[in-house]
């Protein structure tokens, strides 16, 4: 196993668990000031991260004047197909907490992986872990699996790959929500792929 400074301790089990393809594409979701981005940049990862907090965004950006950093929330993200990743990291999100806009993340999430990536969440205890992966199925994934890493601050890590079945089915148009109520007609005849009814 690498060494590691003190400084990248609490993330060395996260990043020797990383996909050892190279080069390798990876979304730091809610990145903040990104304080493993150095332990990813000596792996030779290519990294990208995201945040809401500008000056947040600001601060690593002259850090990393050559990595991208979006200033954002992360449940408006939408790249195009040619911007997709072969990792999304998650480093202790506040599920609990934040559980509806997490959840929105996480499904959006599901359009920027490649085909065969893999996304990884860490959290500080089992029960946040447990959240994860209820949210991570929820959201379209599937063959979760749970690790204890042993360290304090990230005690589990989670991973996971698309359930590419549920997010198809997911995909198809849906009738409108609501109630139309015929008394003496019968009902119309409709398309649920696309909505329309006769």
């Amino acid at each position: 196993m690498p060494q590691y400074s003190q400084q990248h301790k609490g993330f060395h089990f996260l990043i020797d668990h990383l996909l050892k393809q190279r080069p390798l594409k990876l979304l730091d979701i809610g990145c903040s000031l990104c304080i493993e981005g150095e332990a990813l940049q000596n792996a030779g990862i290519e990294f990208t991260g995201i945040d809401q907090d500008e000056a947040a965004i600001e601060t690593v950006r002259s850090r990393f004047p050559d990595k991208t950093f979006i200033s954002m929330d992360a449940s408006r993200y939408n790249p195009d197909q040619k911007t997709l990743y072969e990792v999304l990291l998650f480093r202790r999100p506040d599920l609990s907490v934040q559980h509806d806009h997490w959840q929105r993340i996480l499904k959006r999430s599901t359009k920027w992986l490649t085909a065969e990536g893999r996304v990884y969440i860490t959290t500080t205890g089992e029960i946040e872990a447990e959240i994860a992966k209820v949210m991570l199925t929820h959201a379209g994934y599937m063959e979760i699996t749970t690790m204890y890493t042993g360290l304090e601050e990230e005690s589990f890590m989670m991973t996971a790959i698309l359930d590419k079945q549920k997010i198809e089915e997911d995909d198809i148009p849906q009738l409108p929500k609501g109630v139309i109520l015929w008394e003496d007609e019968p009902a119309p005849m409709c398309d649920i792929t696309t909505g329309f009814c006769d």
